[in-house]
């Protein structure tokens, strides 16, 4: 059984890969969090999970809409980011700004592979 279609590149694999652990890890943090009676961080990153869950599953099957709906969560995430790394200098959060600024260098590598050449052109040959 094979868990990726053959013209899957490699990088995609990878990322498709890491961002299914991280995503994982996210919902057993969930139910953690519901376990210790915080029912409210729960419901939150259960359903910011599932958003990011549903075009992670379109990467993997080499669907366009999968790589549309990705680049958006991923630029928007950039743009949160750089909105939080600005927020946080006047207050002097420095955990806040190191969290910010990992996750807009990632998410904007996520976002320059799914608009590279060979990204598209994989999913340009999206199967019907």
């Amino acid at each position: 059984m094979q868990i990726f279609d053959p013209k899957t590149p490699t990088p995609l694999k990878v990322i498709i890969t890491l961002l299914a652990l991280f995503y994982a890890s996210n919902i057993i943090l969930s139910v953690v969090a519901a376990i210790n009676g915080l029912y409210s961080l729960f419901i939150v990153n259960f359903i910011v999970t599932t958003i990011f869950l549903i075009p992670l599953y379109g990467l993997w099957k080499i669907k366009r809409w999968g790589r549309f709906a990705f680049l958006f969560l991923s630029l928007l995430t950039v743009v949160l980011s750089a909105a939080n790394i600005y927020s946080g200098m006047g207050e002097g959060s420095r955990d806040k700004i190191i969290n910010s600024a990992v996750g807009l260098i990632l998410n904007g590598a996520l976002a320059a592979y799914l608009l590279s050449d060979g990204c598209v052109r994989v999913f340009a040959k999206e199967k019907k």
